[in-house]
This record gives structure tokens, C-alpha cells and sequence, in this order.
């Protein structure tokens, strides 16, 4: 039986948002960055901590995406992906870079914002700032989420991430 639009979970409309976002921005911006994918989890049979594996200059990356249906203007680190459980977050997963991107108008293929973050300076800046950053508790997806709430200009500042858009 198909779902209709109004019967689907938050978790699934979200899921379905980055797969069009990978397609339509994510994808097209590797060729503009001068990455060429070599592999896609789109064609995978299980999950895996990161969206593609690209190559730039000869070295190998590996990018998890993060696509937002609106402009929040700062960064929720994900620290605890289930309080009720104790499942950790994704900044616990090894990954090179996370590409993000945040839409004003979701119906566009181009994003308000980007940008390129470099996985190990983050986890570095959230562990020695931990105490000083903002909690954030949200409710959506995989129970009660810990994150913390990180601004774009400490991670510009510190060199931790680029705006790409």
C-alpha cells in the first residue's frame, strides 16, 4: 500500500529531501569543486556513515551530506542520537567532510548556504568547547536527540569550515 504525503513520518520526508538535494545541488557542486564522485551510497545495499566517496588532487574523501528545508542559520552537532537509548551521534562517525546545505525555498535546486566542513577540527572544536556550547533537544526522527548548537563564524573563524554558497 502507498503512503500519501500526509501520512508520512518526519524521518521519511526528510530522507526523500536529501535524496532530491543529492541529486539536484550535492552532485552538480562535487564537478564545480573539482571532486569527482567514485562511489555513491544512492547504489548501496546498506547504510554507511557518509553519502559519496570523491577524489580531489588524488586523495580520497569521504562526505556525509546534510541538507535543511530552511536557513537556521547556525549548526546542530549531533551528539546523542537517542538519549533513551545512549545511541551516539553522528559526530562519533568517521568521516573526512560533511557538505551542508540549507534552503529557504526547499522548491529550489540551489541552497541559501553551503558549506564544506572538515570532520576532525569539528570534533576537536566540540570536545574542547563542549561545556561552553548550547544543548539543543529535538523530538523529530530517532527519539530525543542531543546537539549541540555550533555558530558559522566560530567555524570560519577557526578554519573548520568553508562557505561554499
Amino acid at each position: 500500500m502507498q503512503q500519501t504525503e500526509q501520512s508520512k513520518t518526519d524521518w521519511q520526508k526528510f530522507r526523500e529531501f536529501e535524496a532530491k538535494k543529492h541529486q539536484e545541488f550535492f552532485k552538480p557542486a562535487y564537478d564545480r569543486l573539482g571532486m569527482q564522485i567514485v562511489w555513491d551510497q544512492a547504489s548501496a545495499t546498506r547504510a554507511y556513515p557518509y553519502d559519496v566517496i570523491v577524489e580531489q588532487e588524488g586523495q580520497r574523501l569521504t562526505i556525509d551530506e546534510k541538507a535543511r528545508d530552511r536557513e537556521y542559520g547556525d549548526f546542530l552537532v549531533e551528539v546523542m542520537q537517542c538519549l533513551k537509548t545512549g545511541k551516539l551521534g553522528w559526530i562519533y562517525h568517521k568521516v573526512d567532510k560533511i557538505f551542508y546545505a540549507s534552503w529557504q525555498d526547499p522548491s529550489e535546486k540551489e541552497p541559501n548556504s553551503a558549506y564544506l566542513i572538515d570532520v576532525p577540527g569539528l570534533q576537536d572544536f566540540i570536545w574542547t568547547n563542549f561545556s561552553d556550547l548550547r544543548d539543543r533537544i529535538s523530538e523529530k526522527g530517532f527519539g530525543y536527540t542531543l546537539n549541540k548548537v555550533v555558530n558559522w563564524r566560530d567555524l570560519e573563524f577557526h578554519k573548520i569550515a568553508e562557505k561554499i554558497v
